[in-house]
């Protein structure tokens, strides 16, 4: 096992504790704080990361300024390194590979994240199934939920279940519990209000704004306000 007195390893200023974490730092890995079972394992020359959780930012070996907290919060994937990023939650970001200048948080929000850049999730389980998408706001549990194997970037939703479903969609924006919660590939819709836009599903360019507006909407409805 590892407890740290900040010198037990290769790189300089290094605080670890717990078995084997930190365990491959190497010269040039400095300033990382690592608290957990194997947490940091294959962090080599990564600097200013922190991780406080079990098998927390296990994977990754050269990415730096990264702050995960929760147990397998950023583990990542073998061979993979990603920096600036930050996460808190049980597996917040737990299968990040090479995306950068994410924010997740909450109990495995953004969990499916790869190779994704500049997103912001808050909630349980908010983004979970996007990978590869970019630039999204997802606020409330659930918010862009998502569906497995398919990503979308350029969102907006904020409140419980918004953009629950949502596909390969983009540049829509969701404000109220259930917003857009059916909408799949749809695209450029705004719908504000609880449960506006609810049926929503591929339709484009609409705009919704009040309790239930637009609710009922599905099909070939495009362009309207």
């Amino acid at each position: 096992s590892r407890i740290s007195l900040a010198n037990n390893d290769s790189g300089d200023k290094n605080i670890i504790f717990g078995e084997r974490a930190g365990y491959s730092i190497a010269s040039g890995g400095d300033q990382n704080n690592l608290f957990g079972y194997q947490t940091g394992y294959a962090i080599t020359t990564g600097d200013y990361n922190v991780g406080i959780g079990n098998y927390n930012s296990y994977f990754n070996q050269t990415g730096s300024n990264n702050t995960a907290i929760g147990t397998q919060s950023m583990q990542g994937a073998s061979g993979q390194s990603h920096s600036n990023n930050s996460a808190l939650g049980y597996k917040s970001l737990y299968g990040i590979t090479d995306g950068a200048y994410n924010v997740s948080m909450g109990s495995q929000s953004g969990v499916n994240v790869t190779t994704s850049d500049h997103n912001t999730y808050i909630g349980g389980y908010s983004g979970h199934f996007n990978a590869t998408g970019s630039n999204n706001t997802a606020i409330g549990t659930n918010s862009q939920y998502g569906a497995n194997g398919n990503s979308h970037s350029n969102n907006t939703s904020i409140g419980y279940d918004t953009l629950k479903i949502i596909t390969i969609g983009t540049d829509n924006v969701a404000v109220g519990v259930q917003a857009g919660a059916d909408l799949t590939s749809g695209s450029y819709n705004v719908m504000v209000g609880k449960m506006s836009g609810y049926e929503v599903t591929t339709n484009e360019g609409n705009t919704f704004l009040g309790y239930q507006s637009g609710k009922n909407t599905k099909g070939a409805y495009h362009y309207n306000v």
